[in-house]
């Protein structure tokens, strides 16, 4: 079976070599459909930078390090880029990446060539599976936030709730907003989705459904996430239902925020507390 061809692009220096040997090549060989070169490591007659456009001409899949914004390697990634090649870009440091390319998906592996390896065999699934897409889709710049804080790993967010309210509801809402934190218009298809062992409220305006998936756990699926304008924010509302359970202050409970995208499903553990408040008010999760 005739395999993929990956070439590679990246700086002529030492420092790149552990990307290259212990990062990009063992992605590529332990995908098994794939063989992936750099031109230093190949044996040839004709003048190197003709050698290299050469083989951008015969690669399936470009991969090119655009660490320390070397300017031979901006440029051949251009020359990839005008041909329509499949182009995966890497970076050691986001700060790295100039304004002109921020729109497109870099591998930011910050000297981590373990995640690099992870990151970067994803991306080459993507790419076999989907042989008619030319491009990586672009998931950096989304962040999530409860409460005005943002989810990340175990992070423990307070909810002031009150309980007159709850009272009569007997549910919680949950609101998650994304943020789109590029200067870029984010079209990408994405879901997301609450998992969490309290049970959904059906939910009609909002456009999502609940399915159990165990004895003690329940995911709730919000629609697809639409369209972003650069900086902006965008809502998605999710109702736990407690039915007999009671709350009591200082109640506690772990969530699962699930974002569903093209390439993986990227899972983020946090936590609830919960603050009753007395007075009669709405509830916010803003």
């Amino acid at each position: 079976m005739e395999k993929t061809f990956v070439f590679i692009l990246m700086p002529f220096d030492k420092s790149f070599d552990s990307v290259y040997e212990n990062g990009i090549k063992p992605a590529a060989d332990e995908m098994e459909v794939l063989y992936c070169e750099r031109v230093d490591k190949q044996i040839f007659e004709e003048r190197i930078l003709d050698r290299i456009y050469n083989q951008i001409n015969k690669a399936d899949i470009v991969v090119a390090d655009m660490s320390g914004r070397n300017a031979n390697v901006f440029y051949e990634v251009g020359y990839a880029h005008a041909l329509g090649r499949r182009t995966i870009l890497l970076v050691n440091d986001a700060k790295e990446i100039p304004f002109d390319l921020k729109h497109h998906s870099h591998i930011i592996y910050k000297n981590d060539i373990s995640f690099l390896k992870t990151e970067l065999k994803k991306r080459f699934d993507f790419f076999i599976k989907n042989p008619s897409i030319k491009t990586v889709p672009n998931f950096n710049k989304l962040k999530f936030f409860l409460n005005g804080v943002e989810i990340i790993r175990d992070v423990l967010i307070q909810l002031d709730v009150s309980s007159d309210s709850y009272a009569n509801s007997r549910s919680l809402p949950i609101g998650i907003d994304v943020h789109n934190d590029s200067d870029f218009f984010f079209t990408e298809k994405v879901q997301v989705g609450l998992q969490s062992t309290l049970m959904f409220s059906y939910n009609r305006e909002a456009n999502n459904s609940s399915v159990r998936i165990g004895d003690f756990a329940y995911l709730h699926q919000g629609g697809e996430l639409g369209e972003l304008f650069p900086n902006s924010y965008k809502k998605i509302m999710f109702d736990l239902s407690f039915g007999d359970t009671d709350l009591e202050q200082g109640s506690q409970f772990a969530f699962l925020l699930k974002v569903y995208t093209a390439i993986e499903v990227v899972n983020t553990n946090f936590f609830v507390k919960i603050n009753l408040e007395g007075r009669d008010m709405s509830f916010m999760s803003i």
